[in-house]
């Protein structure tokens, strides 16, 4: 669920291997003092019995940034710009992130640092250790940015072309090989 780094959580309560959402608005965000994440509309959470200045989401993100996406089946947070090309804004630039985070951009400034899971793509090629636990590495043949895209339910620890399946064209407008860092988008290159 909620992470204290700026990792987004998915819901585990799928059962059967199910997707749990198959638009944005079948998911809500959770964002109390306790997490910050995404669940299905409706799941009931556990009781957050803190308290804090401003929930979860707010402190990790900045107020009003944080949404709930439905990728690949997966309720989870909806993905940041991590791309500092995009920075408009006449500041100097913070320091690089620490502990595999990557600088977010919100609104054409600098963001937080947060998990490469949060990240639309990322500024670099990830591999198998970039992602994390329920997440993986889809890298593009063509030369596209690579990003962190959450395991479809049922697929276990690792992904595989056949249990990604349908949710493929999500990531990838092009065919699926396996690679060890994770999934190869065959898009040309």
């Amino acid at each position: 669920m909620g992470t204290e780094d700026g990792t987004s959580g998915t819901s585990t309560t799928t059962a059967g291997g199910e997707p749990e959402c198959s638009a944005a608005d079948q998911c809500m965000l959770v964002n109390d003092c306790c997490q910050c994440s995404a669940a299905p509309v409706g799941e009931e959470q556990p009781p957050c019995e803190q308290n804090c200045l401003q929930p979860s989401c707010d402190g990790l993100l900045g107020a009003g940034v944080a949404a709930a996406d439905c990728r690949l089946g997966q309720c989870v947070l909806a993905p940041l710009s991590c791309n500092t090309n995009e920075v408009l804004c006449d500041i100097l630039e913070p320091p690089p992130c620490e502990g595999g985070l990557v600088r977010s951009v919100v609104d054409g400034c600098y963001g937080s640092c947060v998990s490469p899971t949060l990240c639309a793509t990322l500024p670099f090629a990830c591999d198998a250790s970039t992602c994390g636990a329920g997440w993986f590495c889809v890298q593009s043949q063509s030369g596209a940015p690579s990003l962190c895209a959450p395991l479809p339910a049922g697929c276990g620890d690792s992904p595989s072309c056949g249990c990604v399946g349908g949710f493929f064209a999500e990531v990838c407008n092009g065919g699926c090989s396996e690679a060890s860092f994770g999934l190869l988008c065959e898009d040309g290159g």
